[in-house]
């Protein structure tokens, strides 16, 4: 009896057909994913929900400033940072479940399996393929701050927390096709991932044993440097240490998983 699940071996047709993928330019590498990306309307939704609530709280968030304070004396304002910074961190987990979905994809296609045992290997085939996220989480928040329009930042608080939530892309990439077995897990998964971005906002609930926790998760880190505090250079590099820990975490769980 086999206690053991055997480990992947590809077939000569499929190191040809890697051989001529390899051939390829980066530009179809990415139109792959474009067209994967229109074949699940699903995923395809994902790529511009961040959009979508951008633009209504646009709009909807100066309004329901205004009614909050006539009608029960409260100041919405005083929340802006935290609206402001779930927005950055919105784009990147709905990335991250892009980018995901497209790894669970060529994982029940055995293309994963099968660059690994290629002169690409493990390193070359994450590069590839977390590019996208990080990317794409970068240029995403530059646009939603620039839509959102009603919270002011510096430039180089905005730097780094674009360059933050890139990682974060990765960072909910690697959750989530490391939890899931397959696309349909996956997307259950995926509607509960914006509960990782709760410890984000642990300062309003004034419980001190969750903020102390929550300082070991990257998002938290997001809401201390925009605020600006006069501790950017100690908030930036503790963050930017929290996200690689977390990143070599998670990339070393993936390579158990593959190999």
């Amino acid at each position: 009896m086999i206690f053991f699940q055997p480990r992947y071996v590809p077939e000569e047709r499929d190191i040809n057909m890697y051989n001529s993928m390899t051939k390829k330019s980066k530009m179809s590498f990415v139109m792959g994913d474009i067209k994967a990306v229109l074949r699940e309307p699903i995923i395809l939704l994902f790529c511009f929900i961040p959009f979508f609530i951008m633009l209504l709280l646009r709009f909807f968030v100066p309004i329901l400033t205004g009614l909050l304070m006539d009608y029960l004396s409260f100041d919405l304002t005083h929340y802006y940072l935290y609206i402001f910074a779930g927005i950055f961190m919105m784009t990147p987990e709905m990335l991250g479940t892009v980018s995901g979905f497209l790894m669970l994809d060529e994982r029940d296609g055995n293309i994963a399996q099968l660059m690994m045992v290629t002169p690409m290997g493990f390193k070359g085939y994450m590069l590839r393929r977390l590019r996208l996220p990080f990317l794409l989480a970068v240029v995403y928040s530059f646009i939603g701050y620039l839509m959102f329009g009603i919270y002011a930042i510096s430039l180089k608080v905005l730097i780094t927390v674009a360059l933050l939530c890139g990682l974060q892309g990765v960072i909910f990439t690697l959750i989530l096709s490391s939890l899931a077995d397959n696309k349909v897990k996956g997307l259950t998964y995926a509607k509960g991932m914006s509960l990782l971005i709760v410890p984000a906002f642990a300062d309003l609930f004034k419980v001190e044993w969750f903020s102390v926790l929550s300082l070991i998760t990257p998002f938290i880190w997001v809401v201390r440097i925009i605020q600006e505090n006069g501790n950017y250079y100690i908030n930036t590099i503790t963050g930017g240490l929290i996200h690689i820990i977390w990143l070599v975490v998670l990339l070393r769980i993936k390579a158990k998983q593959l190999n």
